[in-house]
């Protein structure tokens, strides 16, 4: 099992400068912690939501300020660089980090961004395919050739190799019905969301996932990794009810998103989109929490059904969560016994009994938030996290 954490967006009313601070500070959190991975996004050109425009850069800064938390990406988007910069890049962040580096992969639903760098966003999907190609002759570490439609390369050898061999743990993100079969005949780990499609439709498209992996001939039954919304609190009613602004608001500005997509004849079927965006635009907060969300107590995480709900009160029961974070990001901590207290920048510490509670948020250091979790697993669960309720 992996539980890690997302760093990217940006805290409203916050500066740059404090912007990076607080994604350093977070990742520090993890380490000290004990979360297995930190996660950045690759965001351009919306100053308003991230300043992960180079998140490569902020990876190897993160990996030199860190020892044992594993850093990735979620992800990089192949499309918009020449493959072999790319690969450059990748084999030194796995150097630096000591072979700590996951590379998430994908093609991103910003088809504005590829207006702004010139890349016709209808050509996304072949373009992909052969950086990541491209990508994987390149790691060998020997001379190689390729032809294809938008790269020729000639009798090159790329250095640095990774550490990892043959290369970082790849995993790529998927979003529309078409992408699961392709990523699961690829034999790629998987990342998926609750954005776009809610649970009962996610289903649908992990069981094309699997099924193409196994058609495929790869061993095992694939591997996912779900990013999910997750509020934990002591009692139901404040798990329900605190985080309902913080989550309504995330929905309501992906809509925004969502209907930048209509009017344009290269980001898929016009129909399909407009579904969506009607579908965004129809759910109430009832609906949230049956189908995009993990909002509960260690005692009784709420579900769409009773056995993964049992599942997750037995594994919370084992290792429960907590964390402090902004919206669009969370930090975890455990809150088994400590003889020590954390080691990280946080404003201050509160103490309960045998355990140390990391909080960065001293004007309501009893109240939780949203926040976001990820684990590598086949259910629909995170970690729960515990955010500040000043995130808006």
């Amino acid at each position: 099992m992996h539980v890690g954490i997302f760093v990217e967006e940006r805290r409203r009313g916050t500066s740059e400068a404090t912007a990076f601070a607080e994604a350093l500070e977070l990742a520090e959190a993890a380490e000290a912690w004990g979360l297995d991975g930190v996660w950045l996004g690759e965001i351009h050109f919306n100053p308003w939501r991230s300043v992960q425009s180079a998140p490569m850069n902020l990876a190897a800064f993160m990996a030199a300020r860190t020892t044992r938390v594993r850093i990735g990406m979620a992800v990089i988007v192949l499309p918009l660089a020449h493959p072999l910069r790319i690969a450059e890049e990748v084999a030194t962040v796995d150097h630096l980090s000591q072979g700590r580096f996951d590379l998430g992969i994908g093609r991103s639903g910003g088809a504005r961004t590829y207006d702004r760098l010139g890349v016709a966003y209808g050509e996304s999907q072949a373009r992909f395919e052969e950086s990541l190609a491209i990508m994987r002759e390149a790691w060998k570490g020997e001379r190689f050739d390729y032809e294809g439609k938008f790269f020729t390369v000639r009798d090159t050898v790329v250095s640095p190799t990774p550490v990892q061999k043959p290369h970082p743990p790849l995993r790529m993100a998927a979003n529309s019905r078409e992408t699961f079969p392709w990523v699961g005949r690829a034999g790629l780990r998987l990342f998926v969301g609750l954005r776009d499609v809610d649970l009962p439709e996610l289903r649908v498209n992990l069981e094309a996932y699997r099924a193409a992996w196994r058609e495929a001939g790869h061993p095992g039954d694939g591997d996912v990794c779900l990013r999910i919304p997750v509020y934990a609190a002591p009692t139901e009613k404040e798990a329900l009810e605190e985080p309902r602004e913080n989550i309504t608001y995330f929905f309501e500005r992906h809509q925004e998103l969502t209907r930048t997509r209509l009017g344009r004849n290269d980001t898929g079927p016009l129909d399909r989109h407009a579904a969506r965006l009607e579908k965004l635009k129809a759910m109430d907060y009832d609906e949230i929490l049956e189908k995009r969300v993990a909002f509960g107590t260690a005692a009784r995480a709420p579900t769409t059904d009773s056995a993964s709900r049992t599942a997750r009160a037995r594994r919370a029961s084992r290792s429960r969560w907590r964390s402090c974070a902004r919206r669009g990001r969370a930090s975890a901590s455990t809150t088994r016994a400590s003889s020590s207290p954390c080691a990280t920048p946080w404003s201050r510490q509160r103490r309960s009994r045998s355990r140390t509670r990391p909080c960065a948020w001293p004007p309501t250091p009893g109240r939780r938030s949203r926040g976001s979790g990820a684990r590598a697993c086949g259910s629909s669960s995170a970690c729960a996290t515990w955010i500040c309720p000043n995130c808006a």
